[in-house]
């Protein structure tokens, strides 16, 4: 009775021809598991060779190299049941009470999708369902199973980015705010919107017979039931604005759910999947809970927002109920090949309270030469979701940029574009431009020229918003004076046409002055003793200008007077007295 088959390097041809063909005899034990929201694996023993003679066919081959494709065929009387395919990533060999064996490891396709960190730019609006399929791309072309449609793709950013970070770590966070979840299968992998869970047409899946059950358990757990989610964002549309998601918008449980009406829990995914999945009616009235409130410090749009308070809602529910069952019988086999991930499966014996509604989350298989047990998983741990390590990216970190040409982003005005050459050296990012004074029409504005380098930060790490937060002087801009102790200049330097203009403060003791530098020009404003002095420079040499002091007015040589209409000079209660060599009224 063939009841297991291993097939390595499986090729796609009518027979299915494959390098090497293991069949249950020559396993020793195996376990292999499809999960939600993680890559599936397989671990398997075969025998292989002899210890006393150093003859180690299987494992010296080169059948089972890295990255060679292995699938796992298992039934009663046949091997038609595909319960694993996926890439082999690891082989060992064990010497084990006498046993000799090949341990080979293997994980599905999107295995891929770890390990290597990548960036990712997008300098234009991208929406999640294309960022997730260009990021899943750029981990060596993988790709899902079906189109990705989180939320008809309706939430967009105005840019992305993303920084050494695997595509798995992206994807996760994106599909996690999109309140989606990971649905592995040996035929392909998809990311489905529990807010448009979908179930098969097919009949519910034939509930198992207690006598195929050996252990089972069902909890119901109401400490992460929250009945009213509450949410606020900021408006980047107007100046820094909080505006609240209104009553209408808050995710609230046990209600039903119409376009444009409430957004409630439970029927979020009941309402929309057709999966009545299981709710326990007011079970945080123990804890009395106020709404949980989500508050965000990055601009996020009320799509978004309302994702998140969505997701937020129906991964409680999966969190609520969990169990699981063991089956031991390999008659259970065609069952259980039939049973899909996210499937509500029917549990008898348990009584009618725990019996419904179970949404399975995972199948593990674990076979030795004496039995033969499948594991069936429901509901889903917040720690899978919600609280999983790649629920959110680790934040945009603080960086250099250099300022580019400008392209403008209808999305995000009054910004200029950079480049951030640690993320990619050609695609820009705008950036805003952080100042000491901003106001209607009137601040401190000083932008940055092309080519210069600035520091960036992101707000709150949201890799969308990049700050501009200063500049830096660099051996190719350099500064207008060498640092150092002596040097007691500050200023303000501006070039017009390789024409420098400058506002320099000199506090270098007994030449204390301002100097305004204009067009080959030079300007100085001194306090003296003498009164306040302006001067200017005459080859070289200091001219004095105009001097201020107590109770005189002192110009330089040919010194002009003139008005375009009236002229006044009045000494009130006093003489006026004119002394010149000559004096000439026209």
């Amino acid at each position: 009775m063939a009841r297991l088959k291993l097939k390595v390097g499986e090729r796609e041809t009518p027979e299915h021809e494959a390098k090497r063909v293991i069949l249950e005899h020559e396993v020793h034990h195996f376990e292999c598991a499809y999960q939600i929201n993680e890559i599936p694996y397989l671990t398997i023993a075969i025998r292989d060779g002899d210890s006393a003679k150093e003859s180690f066919a299987m494992s010296d081959s080169d059948d089972f190299s890295p990255g060679e494709t292995i699938t796992l065929y298992a039934g009663v009387d046949d091997t038609k049941n595909l319960i694993f395919s996926g890439l082999v990533i690891e082989t060992q060999v064990v010497i084990n009470k006498g046993n000799t064996l090949l341990i080979v490891v293997a994980k599905g396709e999107a295995v891929k999708l770890l390990e290597r960190p990548v960036n990712f730019i997008s300098s234009t609006e991208i929406d999640d369902g294309k960022l997730i399929k260009d990021v899943a791309d750029l981990g060596s072309q993988y790709a899902f199973n079906d189109i990705v449609d989180l939320n008809k793709n309706e939430i967009t950013h105005p840019q992305f980015a993303a920084f050494q970070q695997t595509p798995w770590q992206i994807i996760f966070a994106r599909m996690i705010e999109n309140g989606a979840v990971f649905c592995p299968t040996p035929e392909g992998d998809s990311l489905i919107n529990l807010a448009t869970l979908k179930f098969n047409s097919e009949p519910e899946p034939e509930p198992f017979a207690l006598r195929e059950v050996i252990d089972c358990q069902m909890q119901f757990d109401a400490q992460s039931r929250v009945e009213l989610i509450s949410s606020h964002f900021l408006d980047m549309s107007k100046s820094i604005e909080a505006e609240d998601i209104k009553a209408e918008d808050n995710v609230k449980a046990e209600d039903n759910v119409k376009a444009e009406d409430n957004v409630k829990a439970e029927d979020n995914v009941k309402a929309v999947s057709n999966a009545n999945l299981k709710a326990w009616a007011k079970s945080d009235s123990l804890y009395s809970h106020k709404a949980l409130s989500l508050s965000m410090a990055a601009p996020l749009s009320k799509k978004q927002i309302k994702a998140r308070a969505n997701a937020e809602a129906n991964f409680r529910l999966l969190d609520q109920s969990q169990g699981w069952l063991t089956l031991s019988s390999v008659q259970s086999m065609k069952k259980v090949a039939d049973l899909k991930l996210l499937s509500s499966l029917k549990v008898k014996g348990v009584g009618t309270k725990f019996a419904d509604k179970n949404l399975v989350t995972g199948i593990r298989h674990r076979f030795t030469s004496s039995n033969w047990f499948i594991d069936i998983e429901f509901g889903l741990p917040l720690a899978k979701t919600l609280y999983n390590d790649n629920a959110s990216v680790p934040k945009m970190p603080a960086t250099m940029a250099k300022v580019a040409k400008l392209k403008k982003n209808e999305k995000l005005p009054h910004t200029l574009s950079v480049i951030i050459p640690a993320i990619d050296r050609k695609n820009t990012l705008n950036a805003r431009l952080v100042t000491p004074f901003a106001g209607e029409k009137e601040g401190f504005f000083f932008p940055p020229d092309k080519g210069a380098e600035v520091m960036v930060t992101f707000l709150d790490g949201n890799p969308s918003y990049p700050m501009i937060m200063g500049a830096c002087h660099n051996k190719v801009n350099k500064p207008p004076f060498d640092y150092g102790e002596t040097n007691l200049k500050r200023g303000l330097f501006v070039k017009v046409d390789d024409k420098q203009m400058s506002l320099i403060a000199d506090t270098t003791k007994g030449e204390e002055s301002l100097q305004l530098k204009a067009l080959g020009e030079t300007y100085s404003l001194n306090a003296s003793a003498k009164g306040i002095i302006v001067k200017s420079k005459d080859k070289d040499k200091d001219k004095d200008m105009l001097t201020l002091a107590e109770g005189s007015v002192l110009l330089g040589k040919e010194t002009v007077l003139k008005a375009e209409e009236d002229l006044a000079i009045i000494a009130k209660d006093g003489n006026v007295t004119i002394t010149a060599k000559l004096t000439e009224i026209k």
